[in-house]
């Protein structure tokens, strides 16, 4: 007799059967995949910013509210939309009968925050990086299973980012794309309530400008001296490779009291490509930072692991009513860094709320 996988599954969500709300714990990329269908759906959520204690179970920071009372519209259904979602995605919920908690904050409570229809437009096209822009879709499309816009780059201009509330600016060098008039009408939908998030070189541009506050660690490279100049053939390449990172894992601290950091522990294991290198951010949240001794495995010269420590991995600054995040590392690398690809779901759900 064959048994197959969704004989395993049930549609029984313990707890009681019209639960006050419905509760989620948030770890995983299944957790999200969950989350993205009730939101098409049209479902409202919520997120907890605290842990909390309810009905003898606990609950870690940014797990899911779903209460009945804010998806009225859809009457009866909306339990056969969540428990539909659950079978698929193989979640289990709770069915709490109180919104009291026992620890921690009620499910009422200011801590409990409402998760925003993610509205999703990504930049692609000249002066992107093709590879970088790829990823980011191949996530949303293939991953996720959550709809997000493609703007051309040649078009950026004459879009109206008000349709959107969520940016993506892939890596690149976008040269004549992002020009000082287009980077004030990014920043113009920050301050009034937009989730930037920039990728790998895009923070290179960003950085320094009006209003964001990355900063290099390094400043551009300087014209050689005489000396480095005779350098011989070997010593200068020897010297290069002392400054280079082509591809090494890095051990990235994370505070997971924010937000972009729900559902993971105090260690991110992060893939890096590149030596460059920016400072803490000053009022800004430093998510994710690769501090002393940060270097794991693969090839880095002895500079650039020098250069790198006490640097920015992952950051969000409070931009106006907006919020800018800086991806410095790259969470989706061709899509197999499994571990990464949480931290975008966060930025695009809980970030901007």
């Amino acid at each position: 007799m064959n048994i197959s996988a969704s004989d395993y599954r049930s549609t029984e969500i313990p707890g009681v059967k019209n639960p006050y709300a419905y509760l989620l714990e948030w770890n995983s990329m299944d957790d999200a995949r969950f989350l993205a269908e009730i939101t098409k759906q049209g479902v409202k959520s919520h997120f907890s910013k605290v842990d909390f204690e309810i009905d003898g179970k606990s609950y870690k920071k940014g797990s899911l509210v779903i209460t009945r009372e804010n998806n009225r519209q859809f009457g009866d259904s909306f339990h056969e939309i969540i428990r539909e979602a659950a079978e698929e995605y193989q979640r289990s919920l709770y069915g709490s009968p109180t919104g009291y908690a026992s620890n921690g904050s009620d499910l009422g409570s200011s801590n409990v925050e409402f998760i925003e229809k993610p509205e999703i437009a990504l930049l692609i096209g000249e002066g992107t990086s093709s590879l970088n822009a790829g990823e980011i879709w191949h996530f949303f499309d293939q991953q996720l299973n959550y709809p997000a816009t493609l703007i051309h780059s040649d078009d950026l201009m004459g879009v109206n980012l008000g349709d959107f509330n969520t940016l993506f600016l892939p890596s690149g060098y976008y040269t004549d794309i992002l020009t000082d008039v287009a980077i004030e009408k990014i920043s113009a939908w920050t301050r009034d309530g937009g989730t930037l998030i920039a990728f790998g070189e895009t923070n290179r541009i960003l950085a320094g400008r009006d209003g964001f506050q990355l900063q290099r660690k390094k400043e551009e490279d300087q014209a050689p001296s005489d000396e480095e100049k005779l350098l011989s053939y070997e010593d200068r390449i020897r010297e290069q490779a002392s400054s280079r990172v082509p591809g090494s894992v890095f051990k990235i601290k994370l505070d997971n009291s924010h937000p972009l950091a729900f559902g993971y522990g105090d260690i991110y294991y992060s893939l890096k490509r590149n030596e460059t290198a920016y400072n803490y951010l000053d009022t800004g949240w430093n998510v994710g930072v690769a501090q002393a001794d940060s270097h794991m495995s693969g090839f880095a010269g002895h500079a650039a692991i020098q250069e790198l420590e006490n640097t920015l991995a992952f950051g969000v600054q409070p931009y106006g009513t907006g919020q800018a995040v800086y991806f410095i590392d790259n969470p989706l690398f061709r899509g197999f860094w499994e571990n990464g690809k949480l931290l975008i779901a966060n930025a695009v759900f809980f970030v901007g709320n």
